[in-house]
């Protein structure tokens, strides 16, 4: 169980960090996000940049977001206060912009910069097929086989006997299209919020929309690849098998052994160990328990599934 918790604590610890620092200030968190268009605030900003601000206490030489009209402008407060309002400049600029800047029209101060990847987002946002596309192949690259290590004589022997294991899968292949559907969902989602919030319009129907978004598909894809890849809600031995996958090879005995054996901790840990090897794991079945063999060259990693 303390796996268990230790995993449901990971996404909601990343939630609560976005949340806290990331998370845009139309549905309540702390951050503005902006692009910067022109050259006024060069070198220290180029065109293209994605700027991040928070809201604080600003003080002359800070770099703030500020609302001009229905846009943006990412300029240096060099003169004024909280009261009067602030005059600003920008730092490539000879000149002071004309007027003051209220205290309430300040987004929040500059935080840090992503360079270029405004430009990225402008990009996704003009070209969604063509993201879902790019997106679609860098996940199939996960697919690729791997090279793999050649099995042993005893390996093969073993191979022989062995048949072809039954339905191990959390999730069918519709479930698993489902899966890659959500994930790359919520990807796209994401960047659309990123974007609205960069031009100042996350608070309309379409950004309640990609928020929403957001927050259905994370779940739905957390809940599905703990399905798909943990075995969650399944009883063992379905659990350990599910964890194993396409690896396993019903056998109804072990090959006798000429290389240590080394016992496993959990089938996640077995499952990594197939992967890096490239070999199948042998399943054996008794009336009292079920016990899993990975087989190598120099090594022999044995693991027996928890009693249901």
């Amino acid at each position: 169980w303390h796996r268990g918790l230790r995993r449901g604590l990971t996404p909601t610890l990343m939630l609560l960090l976005w949340w806290f620092f990331l998370a845009p200030t139309a549905i309540g968190g702390p951050a503005t996000y902006a692009i910067v268009a022109g050259t006024s605030m060069q070198p220290m900003l180029q065109p293209g940049d994605l700027v991040v601000a928070h809201r604080g206490d600003y003080s002359l030489g800070d770099v703030a977001l500020f609302t001009v009209g229905s846009g943006l402008v990412v300029h240096q407060l060099v003169s004024g206060d909280s009261t009067a309002g602030w005059r600003t400049k920008g730092i490539h600029n000879s000149w002071i912009d004309p007027g003051r800047t209220t205290t309430e029209a300040i987004r929040g101060q500059f935080w840090f910069a992503v360079p270029k990847f405004g430009l990225v987002l402008k990009w996704i946002v003009g070209n969604p097929l063509l993201f879902g596309l790019f997106a679609a192949g860098l996940s199939s690259l996960s697919m690729l086989p791997r090279r793999k290590q050649r099995p042993g004589p005893d390996l093969v022997r073993a191979l022989r006997r062995a048949g072809p294991e039954r339905s191990t899968a959390g999730l069918d292949s519709q479930g698993v299209r489902v899966l890659v559907g959500c994930g790359l969902s919520t990807v796209l989602a994401s960047l659309a919020v990123v974007a609205l919030a960069s031009g100042d319009r996350l608070d309309s129907a379409f950004g309640y929309a990609a928020i929403a978004g957001v927050g259905i598909g994370c779940g739905s894809s957390w809940l599905l690849y703990r399905r798909w890849r943990e075995g969650a809600g399944l009883a063992e031995p379905q659990r350990t098998c599910c964890r194993l996958g396409d690896c396993l090879r019903l056998t109804p005995r072990f090959p006798d052994l000429k290389v240590p054996q080394v016992e496993v901790r959990s089938a996640v840990e077995l499952r990594k160990l197939a992967q890096r090897y490239g070999l199948p794991v042998l399943h054996r079945t008794t009336l009292r328990e079920d016990e899993f063999l990975l087989l190598t060259r120099r090594r022999a990693y044995h693991f027996i599934a928890p009693a249901p």
